[in-house]
């Protein structure tokens, strides 16, 4: 970043806004027109495309605040000799790469297909979001799937990387809709107020950053009282009684007080019952799945503010001085 910062220049004194820019071709690069910010605020699209950014990363949010934890309850059971605390680190870093990744890759393919699919660049612009949070639903199934195949004996190694890829996946599809956003909200909305479009996009940011992580934990938890009260129900009446002090009856108390646990339930039924703790995040996945589903289908919804709401005139900026009239 300081070395970027060292690189800011003035524009050149001839340099004005609004000139249209082409590739080989008579397609301009940039989107020429220019919408009012309070009539884009108003406009359907706006709130089209806010509802999209917050339902694509509230998911994404939700395995940035659990991944680690999600990797080490699902798979320490099935290869614990694989799952050590440098793995895990290792999975974070990889988790922060992909992010980056995704920050370089999916503006890069949106800048090709803008200039590719359509005359009008918005079209190219939302064929990279469709692609990317085409699969992010795919990638959350990957997620659960790699759990199951690897409780029922496929190969550990290989579901590890289905799951891990998986992950990146998402987290890929999170860093690509930061880094595209402004380039799409100036697709619709025009350059000329890009930023302020932007920056107002950005609002969703808060609620999803909280919902996600909510999610994540309450369907967890739900899910953790379920297999406890199933586990329960195959205990001995004698034996949960000795072990925990108190009937069934108490089960509510008992899990609230964290008396009563999954691990601690195992070790008295027989081995043959199958710990149920990597399967806490299969409900999680299919919401975040299902949420990301309808990010796509909004997306496919957008379409081009209509020309009549495009200002009519826009006044030219004046150049910026050069150093001779600033001095």
């Amino acid at each position: 970043m300081t070395i970027a910062a060292f690189s800011y220049r003035l524009p050149r004194s001839d340099n004005k806004p609004g000139i249209t820019v082409t590739h080989t071709g008579s397609t301009p690069v940039i989107t020429t027109h220019s919408i009012d910010v309070s009539v884009g605020t108003q406009s359907w699209q706006f709130w089209v495309l806010w509802l999209s950014f917050g339902l694509a990363i509230t998911g994404s949010y939700g395995i940035l605040s659990s991944g680690s934890l999600m990797l080490t309850e699902a798979f320490r059971s099935v290869v614990p000799h694989l799952i050590t605390t440098s793995f895990v680190a290792g999975f974070v870093s990889a988790m922060g790469l992909s992010n980056l990744g995704g920050r370089i890759f999916w503006p890069l393919l949106s800048d090709w297909l803008a200039k590719r699919v359509s005359t009008d660049p918005f079209y190219g612009r939302r064929l990279t979001y469709s692609l990317m949070w085409g699969l992010g639903p795919l990638y959350y199934l990957m997620v659960i799937g790699s759990i199951h195949m690897a409780v029922q004996g496929y190969s550990p190694v290989l579901c590890l990387v289905l799951f891990s890829l998986s992950v990146y996946g998402v987290i890929s599809g999170f860093g690509g809709t930061a880094a595209t956003r402004p380039a799409l909200c100036g697709d619709l909305f025009g350059a000329k107020n890009v930023g302020i479009m932007t920056a107002r996009q950005l609002s969703v940011v808060m609620p999803a950053s909280f919902i996600g992580p909510f999610l994540v934990g309450y369907f967890r938890q739900n899910s953790i009282r379920e297999a406890i009260l199933d586990l329960t129900s195959k205990t001995d009446d004698v034996t949960f009684l000795k072990t925990f002090g108190a009937g069934k009856d108490q089960i509510n108390l008992l899990i609230q007080q964290k008396t009563v646990t999954i691990n601690r339930l195992l070790e008295i039924l027989p081995s043959h019952i199958p710990d149920p703790t990597p399967f806490m995040y299969d409900k999680t996945m299919l919401v975040m799945a299902s949420l990301q589903g309808l990010a796509l289908i909004f997306n496919l919804l957008l379409k081009p503010i209509p020309p009549k709401f495009h200002e009519k005139e826009i006044k030219e900026v004046q150049p910026f001085p050069t150093h001779s009239k600033i001095n």
